[in-house]
């Protein structure tokens, strides 16, 4: 039906958004925290331990965990160093924000969709031909939820 190919349109799209987008908790920030380990002889090396000189690359590189460059190819001139301009940083936060939102908005839908999916599925079990409920068996429970919608547990019936 028109819903269900909604509702997968919509769980596709989100699934491409989070891969796009860098969704990073606490704990995934920890797993991905990656480590150099550099073996020194002994505790007075390990406090003379020079990152700058060990790695060959300027201070300002040092964090990188990837394509970090050495200073000579800085020098040679074989790694392009440009400065990132303040307004094109912002531009990127900005843009980072909206897709976020975006994706907020992608998992909105899908929630309602999904909430009129259950619905139109109900109504249709209900339409289904069924023997009709006696009307001297009254419900175990009726759960009314936040959103708005009620669940109704029905006992069922001893068969004889």
């Amino acid at each position: 039906t028109y819903l269900e190919a909604m509702r997968q349109k919509e769980s596709k799209s989100i699934d491409k958004l989070k891969n796009s987008l860098l969704l990073l908790t606490e704990e995934d920030e920890k797993k991905l925290k990656n480590k150099h380990i550099v073996f020194v002889e002994d505790e007075e090396e390990e406090q003379n331990f020079d990152e700058e000189k060990f790695f060959e690359t300027p201070k300002e590189y040092l964090t990188r965990v990837f394509n970090r460059p050495t200073k000579s190819q800085i020098e040679k001139g074989k790694f392009l160093v440009t400065d990132v301009q303040e307004d094109s940083i912002e531009q990127i936060e900005v843009n980072k924000v909206k897709q976020y939102e975006h994706l907020l908005a992608r998992i909105n839908r899908k929630r309602k969709l999904d909430s009129l999916y259950s619905e139109l599925s109900t109504k249709k079990g209900d339409m289904a031909k069924k023997p009709r409920r006696p009307e001297n068996v009254k419900p175990l429970k009726i759960i009314e939820k936040p959103d708005g919608k009620t669940v109704t547990i029905w006992k069922t019936p001893r068969k004889k």
